[in-house]
């Protein structure tokens, strides 16, 4: 997970506030001075009135903050920051957003929101009210028809660079660029502006919708500081844009969260969700980053500059930057269109263009007798997507087309030219002659692989895997790059291809499943989390997927908004679960007053789910069907978990998916094995989170009620197991049932024999919320819990933080502990009061103690991040102590008709009542705090194709 990211750069605090740009010189915003002092004066003013913390914040602003946060429409652009701690996007309902990822979280939250004026004729798609109400159940079953990449922002990059050969500095964040499909763009600062000019919009830069932007940090001669970029623009309108963008470092204001209150440490862990060694929660400042938070620099818009237009013969697609080559005829950017892959110069002229074709196919395979990697003459009809990554030792081009994907080395802005001894060529020479011939260079390799986009490994050091998005388009594919892991060598070969895998090698490694079509991809690395994939969906969804180690594969982000069911339903489980917790004070064997007693025995049994008799169902016809279903669904469990078998089965449906021979020779056969493996694999997926999360309950209780018996007076354990006593025991639930005999004692051993691998295999998956994605096989067996960087603590972890849930949000650092004290009181609750019914002191003195463990387990390792809801939660787990204390109380007295119980009950139970509406009433809670802005789309004065002057 990406908690140990720190943050290089942006805003620390953003104020809600609206900046209206206006638009001045033709394709390009100006503001006047006069403007200037009046926007400063009215964001003066509204920072100044902005009242306290504790006055704005309420259910109200929580509510429409989570439920909005997120886009409307598809989202059709993502990009990234170094090293992620920024995530870009844009959607089509006219919003660019950024979102920043919060340590304390360990969650990624809106802090910007750009909104671009639609066109006059524009209508946001609205649901009916049956479509809205079925959605909050069932989100995503009725989706809006908003036309992708027709409307709304349809670009996205962002500028960070850092000064050029400088060790130690950081990296600063930039500008981000978007444009739309109207052909504007718009350049927004993160920092706060001090001239109002946070959003400068180039309207009318093209004719048609732009497709994609590219932004690459130069370092012309003499100038170290990384503050100049270059920013290439496409459009379907068969033009890319050169533009020189300047830019001025300026300081990153801090924000905070929210800030707590000094107070003694007795207080604040006893009464304040301090918990015993809690820092305070500052938004930039969480525990894994120590605290505090480093004041550094970030890059301000200073001027931009049209340097040329590139021309095409067919819609420009994608585009993306090869290096600061400053040499004349060297590529520094490439743009992908249907007809190919064409180079550019910094200057704007066209270097060379790339075709995947390959006409003697024979020289790159012959020495290999594998049939799955037989040579042929290929050609692609059309291209699509393009991906590069720019290494220590040169850049490898990735090109998709017509089901093939094809690579091409450079070095230095050149394209290298196969030699006879499996060498790229990059000799000055040979290059100027294909460029005076005009010829398209052959790729390097080219693989069998169909696909709509594609992204590569960015380490920089390596290029271990390409990401693919199948033409179903929800499924991601991770396949290997590389024939030997780099560094296993003692002689590492030169060139950035030299280690690629022979096509027709190449295998996939991980799928990464949505549930809608994904729209665009991006792979960023992060130097401390490892690389990472973002992806954006129809559905108006972004992800992030981890992409190396054991937990590759895994969704560790999800930005969006809630949807109502999705906040409204843990508090009702929280509530559930107190009274169920509650309901064991007033359980069958408490001889509370009996118009008390009949009524929480009513509330026990329906907590309980205890129907069976209610329904006329006896139990000894029932009895053995049960637990044969039970310990067969144990035994499933452990034996899936313990061979890996939920990834087994997706191995299977990643081979299935795959096989070359399968994809060639038998596309329909492919088909129907892909259905049948991937309805096994969701099924099995689906029974082990069964297994580990709703129905640990009531197999534990049936497990307990198989071995409760009922001894006679003066019984002999020795005699009883062996069959020698004259009177046999019988089961408390199903007295007709002989315990000890027969079938019976072998049911007894089975369960002895089961019962502790199931519990032991049950935790990792119960942390994890039965979820088999975040259990792989290689961390079932990490038992050292007490490791800070334990599997089973890392899978608890992200499975509970991947979206920011606000005030509900699960403390990182105590996710796991959290999650393993309640499967403890899930398993031994039920057996406790399954096997103490007859000695109800003991009963009541064992459920008050695991109660008070579980209280102060809260008090000392607080389970929510947001300390006002950490009191409510902490004072309702008090109240319950409470109540199982007056049960002891009463069984003591064993009074059915005494009142002292009943006055006890009211009078602590009340004290917690007011204690917890004060606490509520003094603390302030924190407050998300977004930065927005308007974008107005206004008509140009001039030609688009005009240069823009500089500032």
């Amino acid at each position: 997970t990406p908690a140990a990211t720190q943050f290089k750069g942006g805003a620390r605090h953003f104020h809600q506030r609206c900046v209206q740009c206006r638009s001045g010189l033709p394709g390009m915003a100006e503001a006047n001075s006069g403007d200037v002092d009046e926007e400063k004066s009215a964001r003066e003013a509204l920072i100044s009135e902005k009242p306290d913390a504790s006055e704005l914040l309420n259910l109200l602003d929580l509510w429409n903050h989570f439920t909005s946060r997120g886009h409307e429409g598809p989202v059709q652009c993502v990009d990234a920051n170094f090293q992620a701690d920024f995530i870009f996007t844009g959607s089509a309902d006219y919003t660019t957003r950024v979102w920043k990822y919060d340590d304390v979280y360990d969650a990624y939250d809106l802090v910007i929101k750009i909104t671009h004026e639609p066109p006059p004729d524009f209508v946001t798609p609205t649901p009916t009210l049956f479509e809205t109400l079925v959605n909050m159940v069932l989100p995503g079953h009725y989706k809006a028809d908003w036309e992708p990449n027709t409307r709304g922002v349809t670009g996205i990059g962002c500028a960070y660079s850092a000064p050029k050969g400088a060790t130690g500095v950081p990296v600063r964040n930039g500008p981000v660029i978007s444009g739309t499909a109207h052909g504007d763009l718009y350049v927004v600062c993160l920092s706060a502006s001090a001239n109002g000019n946070d959003v400068i919009p180039m309207i009318g830069l093209h004719k048609d919708a732009i497709t994609d932007v590219a932004v690459h940090a130069t370092y012309p001669e003499g100038d170290n500081s990384g503050c100049s970029f270059l920013v290439m623009v496409c459009s379907l309108d068969k033009k890319a844009t050169l533009l020189d963008m300047e830019c001025t470092e300026a300081p990153n204001p801090e924000y905070k969260y929210h800030t707590d209150v000094e107070r003694n440490a007795f207080v604040d862990l006893m009464f304040c969700g301090g918990g015993w060694k809690r820092k305070s929660l500052v938004r930039g400042q969480g525990e894994d980053s120590g605290g505090t938070s480093t004041a550094i620099t970030c890059l301000k818009y200073k001027s931009i500059q049209k340097v040329a237009t590139c021309e095409h013969d067919s819609p420009v697609l994608s585009v993306r930057h090869l290096g600061d080559n400053r040499q004349k005829g060297r590529g520094t950017f490439a743009t992908c269109t249907t007809e190919g892959v064409h180079l550019w110069s910094w200057q704007g002229e066209k270097v060379m263009s790339l075709k995947i074709a390959s006409e003697a196919g024979t020289k790159f395979f012959e020495h290999h007798r594998d049939p799955a990697v037989q040579p042929y003459a290929m050609a692609a009809a059309e291209h699509h997507c393009m991906a590069v990554v720019n290494r220590d030792n040169g850049t490898l081009l990735f090109v998709g087309g017509s089901d093939h994907v094809g690579v091409w080395g450079l070095e230095g802005g050149k394209v290298g030219v196969r030699t006879a001894t499996s060498n790229l060529d990059f000799q000055d020479e040979v290059w100027e002659e294909k460029q005076r011939a005009g010829e398209s260079l052959e790729p390097l390799c080219v693989y069998r692989k169909p696909g709509l986009l594609l992204d590569v490994d960015q380490s920089g050091r390596s290029t271990t895997f390409c990401v693919q998005i199948q033409n179903d388009g929800e499924t991601a594919d991770l396949w290997g790059l590389e024939a030997v892991e780099p560094g296993s060598l003692v002689m590492e070969p030169e060139g950035a291809g030299s280690l690629l895998v022979c096509p027709g090698k190449e295998k996939i490694m991980v799928q990464m499943s949505h549930s809608s079509k994904v729209i665009d991809c991006r792979v960023v690395e992060d130097l401390v989390d490892g690389p990472s994939l973002i992806t954006g969906t129809e559905d108006a969804v972004v992800y992030a997927w981890d992409l190396e180690g054991d937990d590759a594969g895994q969704c560790y982000a999800e930005m969006r908004s809630l949807q109502p069911l999705q906040i409204l339903l843990p508090p009702i489980l929280l509530g559930v679960t107190t009274v169920q917790m509650l309901s064991f004070a007033f359980g069958p064997a408490v001889p509370w007053k009996k118009e008390v007693h009949q009524q929480a025995v009513v509330v026990h049994e329906f907590m309980m789910l205890d129907f069976k008799y209610k329904l006329e169902i006896k139990k000894e016809h029932i009895f053995w069907p049960e637990m044969m279903i039970i310990c067969a669904a144990i035994l499933f469990f452990q034996v899936s978990a313990a061979i890996g078998l939920p990834q087994m089965s997706d191995q299977l449906v990643r081979f299935v998916h795959g096989s070359f021979h399968l994809r060639i020779y038998a596309r329909t056969l492919r088909t129907i094995l892909l259905r049948i493996t991937r309805a096994m694999q969701q099924a099995l997926h689906l029974a082990m989170q069964l297994l580990s999360t709703v129905l640990v309950v009531p197999m534990i209780q049936s497990c307990a009620k198989a071995v409760d018996c009922i001894h006679p007076e003066g019984y002999n354990w020795f005699k009883i197991l062996f069959g020698q006593h004259v009177e046999p025991s019988t089961l408390a639930s199903a007295p007709t049932i002989q315990c000890y005999r027969g079938s019976h004692l072998k049911l007894v051993f089975a369960l002895l024999a089961i019962m502790p691998f199931y519990v032991l295999f049950l935790v990792p998956y119960a942390v994890a919320g039965g979820d088999a994605k975040f259990v792989p096989r290689s961390a079932l067996y990490s038992f050292r819990i007490w490791e800070k960087d334990n599997p089973w603590r890392l899978a608890a972890r992200r499975k509970s933080t991947d979206v920011h849930l606000a005030f509900l949000h699960t403390s990182p650092k105590e996710a796991f502990r959290t999650l393993f004290v309640e499967l403890i009181q899930k398993i031994t609750l039920p057996v406790i009061t399954t096997w103490t019914t007859s000695i109800p002191l003991f009963q009541m003195t064992s459920v008050t103690l695991i109660s008070f463990i579980i209280w102060l387990n809260s008090i000392v390792h607080p389970p929510y991040v947001e300390r006002k809801f950490c009191v409510f939660v902490q004072d309702l787990k008090l109240f319950t102590v409470c109540a199982m204390a007056c049960g002891i109380l009463t069984v003591y007295l064993d009074n059915p008709k005494s009142y002292v119980p009943i006055y006890v009950l009211c009078v602590s139970c009340g004290s917690v009542a007011v204690g917890l509406t004060v606490k509520l009433c003094m603390m302030t809670a924190s407050r998300p705090f977004v930065r927005m802005f308007v974008a107005p789309r206004k008509i140009a004065e001039g030609p688009a194709d005009e240069e823009a002057p500089a500032e």
